[in-house]
């Protein structure tokens, strides 16, 4: 398995999709768009790739998916996506089963008219949806 997994391994796959989705977000962003994150799972890598993280979800999770005061340290501005002034969100929603209930009820709500942009196959976490809410 080792000698498989290092003919297989290729370090341009590992942020990959992540890179093209962000690539995309970036060239469609319009004035009054805003990119809105469930997690620091994605948002983490996302700082790298997009011109502008966004937001992450305020809701307490769980310390795996990056404490508060870590989110602090980064400056990760946290906040509900009704309280953000926007046109248009990108959302990146990881399907992480470490979500609490009430994280994943909040984001069934903003995702439940967007439409599915994307989904990440990111191996380091779970499958990242990206959406689009107008």
């Amino acid at each position: 398995l080792l000698v498989a997994g290092l003919l297989a391994w290729s370090p341009m796959l590992k942020g990959g999709e992540l890179r093209t989705v962000a690539d995309l977000v970036n060239i469609r962003m319009q004035p009054g768009d805003v990119v809105y994150h469930a997690t620091a799972t994605s948002y983490i890598p996302a700082m790298y790739y997009l011109n502008d993280p966004g937001y992450l979800l305020d809701e307490r999770q769980p310390d795996g998916l990056l404490q508060r005061r870590l989110q602090d340290a980064f400056e990760i501005p946290r906040a509900a996506l009704e309280e953000i002034e926007h046109d248009r969100a990108w959302i990146f929603w990881p399907r992480d089963p470490l979500m609490t209930d009430q994280a994943t009820e909040r984001m069934q709500a903003y995702t439940k008219s967007a439409q599915l942009v994307a989904v990440i196959h990111y191996w380091q976490a779970a499958p990242i949806e990206v959406y689009l809410s107008d």
